[in-house]
């Protein structure tokens, strides 16, 4: 007789909104922005540079696109969580049932919103240069807030619907 030893696979409810929104400089150009088109200037993040600025337990918002009157979350109010990972810094949003969450739910759901993008205060960095390339590193940065989006300037980040089960 055989038997089967499994785990039921979580039923996910796709409330929750995760992703990287920005991502650690690791060599390959998806984690890195050309600022200005054209190849002679690229920013990067520095691991580290989010970490003074999330341990001062900061009121930061998620906007759809950017737009502040399309609010998805905010860290006072615990639907908005951000982290720091080696990959870099890391969003989790539950999003709320309003029309902005439904329709930025339905276009995850059908890949057109695959990124997302930060709103910072750059606070310091440092300027140096590879062969005729400029580069911009941020080492440390203040966050105003974070968005999905559908045309991320950092390629590397994601935006993904997980279940609001803790278990998965």
């Amino acid at each position: 007789m055989i038997e089967n030893r499994n785990r039921p696979a979580p039923i996910l409810d796709g409330n929750k909104l995760c992703g990287l929104v920005a991502p650690t400089y690791d060599g390959t150009p998806n984690t890195e922005y050309d600022l200005f088109g054209d190849g002679t200037a690229v920013e990067r993040f520095a691991d580290g540079c989010w970490t003074d600025f999330l341990a001062s337990n900061p009121d930061v918002k998620a906007y759809a696109h950017h737009d502040s009157k399309q609010v998805l979350g905010r860290t006072q109010a615990g639907t908005l969580s951000l982290s720091v990972e080696k990959r870099g810094l890391c969003y989790s949003i539950d999003l709320p049932k309003t029309t902005a969450g439904k329709d930025m739910k339905k276009s995850v759901e059908r890949k057109d919103i695959d990124g997302a993008s930060v709103s910072m205060r750059n606070v310091k960095a440092r300027w140096t240069k590879e062969g005729s390339k400029n580069i911009r590193t941020i080492l440390k940065a203040e966050l105003d807030h974070v968005a999905p989006l559908a045309n991320p300037a950092y390629l590397a980040t994601s935006a993904s619907l997980r279940s609001n089960d803790t278990e998965e």
